[in-house]
């Protein structure tokens, strides 16, 4: 017990100088497109450190390049990794989604990397949940979500925080505020998340997309070598992670 209140007590102290916040992903822009900003906040990170990367995807345009499991219109992820680009988000970087036509999968992996040399770390990701409800308007949804994933979803607020249950789709769903999710295990430098998602989905009727951007946002806060779980220092994590988010 008192390993770990010295635990959490040297973790409160040392998130103050320590996060480092990874930049969003626009998954359905005007043009569909892969954004990232990358910030850093005291010392033990690097400008690129913290990363959000995804895999490209190829739309299948004809019978001869369908692949089992999808059909022409579909967008499949081909073997190319995408990287956001440093600073404001601009056009012409990472994926895009052009003619997304109805009863379609597009395939999307977004996931969080420490570069080598990286100190341990906690990820935090964030949603805009009604980003996600204006998506689902437009007719798009998160359709798969790995059943091995480690995200889990965390709830509550100042005080309150704790994580609730591992990540499904329906935790995608829409609604209002925010949705935050944790990766259950500490990330060892050189190390990559799980996806978040793999796969969306196009319904019967898709319609302003345009107008449906949704953006994702991730906080690296350092780990303590002997802390395998978040358990007790959740809310140490969470205060410094929403902070940044905010």
């Amino acid at each position: 017990m008192k390993k770990q209140k010295i635990a959490t007590v040297i973790t409160c102290c040392a998130l103050v100088g320590v996060v480092a916040v990874g930049g969003t992903l626009a998954l359905l822009t005007s043009e569909s497109q892969t954004l990232k900003n990358t910030f850093t906040v005291g010392a033990g990170y690097g400008d690129d450190d913290f990363l959000l990367k995804e895999h490209g995807v190829d739309q299948i345009v004809n019978d001869a390049a369908v692949v089992p499991g999808y059909k022409v219109g579909d967008y499949v992820m081909n073997t190319d990794v995408v990287h956001g680009v440093t600073g404001e988000p601009s056009e012409g970087n990472g994926n895009d989604y052009d003619d997304v036509i109805p009863n379609s999968k597009l395939d999307k992996d977004p996931w969080f990397e420490l570069a080598t040399g990286a100190p341990a770390s906690w990820i935090v990701a964030a949603i805009d949940k009604t980003e996600l409800q204006n998506l689902s308007n437009a007719g798009i949804t998160v359709d798969v979500v790995p059943n091995d994933t480690n995200w889990y979803v965390v709830t509550g607020g100042t005080g309150t925080w704790q994580i609730d249950h591992k990540v499904t789709k329906n935790d995608f769903a829409g609604g209002t505020g925010t949705l935050y999710l944790i990766y259950n295990e500490a990330l060892q430098s050189g190390e990559s998340t799980d996806a978040l998602f793999t796969q969306l989905k196009a319904g019967t009727t898709v319609s302003n997309i345009t107008d449906s951007p949704l953006n994702i946002k991730g906080v690296a806060v350092q780990a303590l070598d002997d802390v395998t779980v978040p358990g007790d220092v959740i809310e140490a994590i969470m205060t410094d992670a929403t902070g940044v988010l905010a």
